[in-house]
């Protein structure tokens, strides 16, 4: 619900169409940067390495796809890493059998 009474820009089909495709390659891109490598990175640190000039949002929009998809998880509290701005930050890898027994 719309509790600001604020209105967005309806898209077209095409328009919508073309950001769906965005978003998918952004995901294949994430999804290709962890398929070569085993370890955990932070939203951060993929906006960095992957996305520099994109949003940091959408960075995390693609790594929650991914999580709800199974593809990634999300490492345990002890592997969280400081961030930019002081914070802890969850880091995120590719599931495994050995990290993530079915």
């Amino acid at each position: 619900m719309n509790t600001i009474h604020q209105q967005g820009t309806i898209l077209s089909l095409s328009e919508k169409q073309k950001l769906r495709r965005k978003a998918d390659s952004m995901e294949s891109q994430i999804k290709a940067f962890f398929n070569s490598t085993s370890k955990g990175y932070t939203a951060e640190e993929i906006h960095v390495a992957l996305f520099p000039f994109g949003l940091l949002t959408s960075v995390r929009r693609s790594l929650s796809n991914l999580l709800n998809e199974e593809f990634l998880i999300k490492e345990e509290e002890d592997k969280k890493r400081k961030g930019s701005r002081g914070v802890r930050l969850h880091t995120y890898a590719k599931r495994t059998n050995l990290n993530h027994p079915q």
